[in-house]
Formats: structure tokens, C-alpha cells, sequence
């Protein structure tokens, strides 16, 4: 029988055998290549504007030592340097630092993904919104599930008020013509990159709260996160194109570190 190798996570700038989360906590998912961090900066800023608005602290671990660390967990993992990973820097609600990795991916930098879910409107509302939090995931995982059991690949998040839900590290945005719809008051790098490749492609930026009803006459519906652009194939059968989608993309390609 094959031995299951150990997998590894980064606690407070250690390295131990990685444990399943027990207490709430704020996230940010990073690109990584070539076990390099994207963004790293960037990213611990807007957790710390989420962990201080949210609990009153914040992660005071310099920058430069996250990237030793994210070196660090990579390596230990033996995760390759030629695709892709998903790391995950955290805080708990105890203020632990937390880096957990995913495995390489079959991409090299961002991409248009070769996936295009289709998708179906959940009503549900989005916990503390806009900050990415452990409630975040939660949520989306369970309204994915309801939307898996009616035959999609994913949902549609649509709150009380008609409105779609904000989801910071993988923001929705709508294409219409030369128009593109952004969910207002949304903070995240994935919302950031994605805003400057759009504007760098031709496209007019609208900020306004989203309505499920902006859905009937879009073009285009893409996510970006931290792979880079997924285009909704369909919602509830009605088809979208992806022209503009792959625009962005190519702009995100070529977005520096």
C-alpha cells in the first residue's frame, strides 16, 4: 500500500502537519508560480481591512516573511513550480497567521479557464458581506449544492433585496456591449486586476449594486478570481457569449507580479 504523504500549512511562521480549521477566520486566496506570491502586498492589505473592521486587530507579519513563508510551504509540499497553486493566507479569530496550499493546477499564470459552469439563481444572503470570511465559503459551498442538485455547476447567490451577492475573492461582473457592470463597494485584488484588464480591453465600467434582473440582457457573465476568468456558459438555460472574457484574460496575463 502507498504512504499518504504528510501535508504541511504554515502556523504564526510555522511549518507543522496541516490541521482543519476550528475557529472563524478572514482569508485572501493568492496566485502563486514558480512558488512565487502575486499581489502579496496587496492581499495583506485588504485582509488586515477586513480583520480590523471586523475584530479590531491585525496580521503584523511583514511582507517579505510571508513570501519566505509561502516559499517555504510550497517547497515542503512538493508542489511543482510549473503551474498555478492556490495559497491561502488566513487570520483566525485568535489572530493566528495561517498558509494553506492547494495542488498545481493545469495552468501557468492567469488564465481563461477551459470550464464554462452553468449556473442557476439561489436566494440566500451573504454573511458579513463584503469581507471574505470562513461564513463566505460556507455560504457559497452550500448554495452550490442546492444549485448541483437541480443539474448546474454553480450558483447564482441572490439576496432579499434582488441583488447578487458580493463575494470579494471571486467577484461577478456583467458584460453588455461595450459595458461592463461592477458590483459597487467591492475591495479585493481579484476585483482590482479584473476592473484594470476590462478598461484596458475598451470597456466602459459601471459601479452599481447588481440585480439578478441585469442578467435577462447580458452579453457576457464571467467570474475572476485567483486563477483568473470563468464565463458562465448559461444561467437557467439562457446562453452567454465569452468574446469580451478572453479579452480580460489576455490582460490578465500580462498583469506583473
Amino acid at each position: 500500500m502507498e504512504h499518504r504523504r504528510e501535508r504541511y500549512m504554515v502556523k504564526n511562521g510555522e511549518l507543522t502537519i496541516e490541521q482543519p480549521y476550528t475557529l472563524p477566520y478572514i482569508y485572501q486566496n493568492l496566485h502563486t508560480l514558480a512558488h512565487k506570491a502575486y499581489f502579496c502586498e496587496e492581499h495583506l492589505q485588504y485582509l488586515n481591512a477586513s480583520t480590523k473592521s471586523l475584530w479590531g486587530i491585525e496580521l503584523t507579519t511583514p511582507v517579505y516573511r510571508i513570501r519566505q513563508e509561502i516559499e517555504s510551504l510550497l517547497s515542503a509540499n512538493r508542489i511543482t513550480r510549473n503551474a498555478t497553486v492556490k495559497v491561502e493566507l488566513s487570520m483566525d479569530i485568535d489572530g493566528n497567521e495561517i498558509l494553506r496550499c492547494s495542488d498545481g493546477t493545469i495552468y501557468a499564470g492567469y488564465v481563461m479557464r477551459s470550464l464554462r459552469p452553468k449556473a442557476v439563481c439561489v436566494h440566500a444572503e451573504m454573511p458579513l458581506s463584503p469581507h471574505p470570511t470562513s461564513a463566505t465559503i460556507a455560504t457559497r459551498l452550500f448554495a452550490d449544492s442546492i444549485a448541483q442538485r437541480k443539474g448546474y455547476h454553480m450558483a447564482i447567490i441572490v439576496e432579499r433585496d434582488g441583488g447578487i451577492a458580493i463575494e470579494p475573492c471571486a467577484p461577478l461582473f456583467i458584460i453588455k456591449e461595450y459595458s461592463m457592470l461592477a458590483a459597487e463597494g467591492v475591495r479585493s485584488v481579484e476585483f482590482d486586476i479584473a476592473i484594470q484588464s476590462a478598461q484596458a480591453a475598451g470597456l466602459d465600467i459601471q459601479y452599481r449594486r447588481l440585480k439578478a434582473e441585469d442578467l435577462a440582457d447580458a452579453d457576457e457573465v464571467i467570474i475572476v478570481d485567483w486563477q483568473g476568468v470563468t464565463a458562465l456558459s448559461e444561467i437557467a438555460g439562457r446562453p452567454y457569449m465569452d468574446i469580451m472574457a478572453h479579452k480580460i484574460a489576455k490582460g490578465l496575463e500580462h498583469i506583473s507580479k
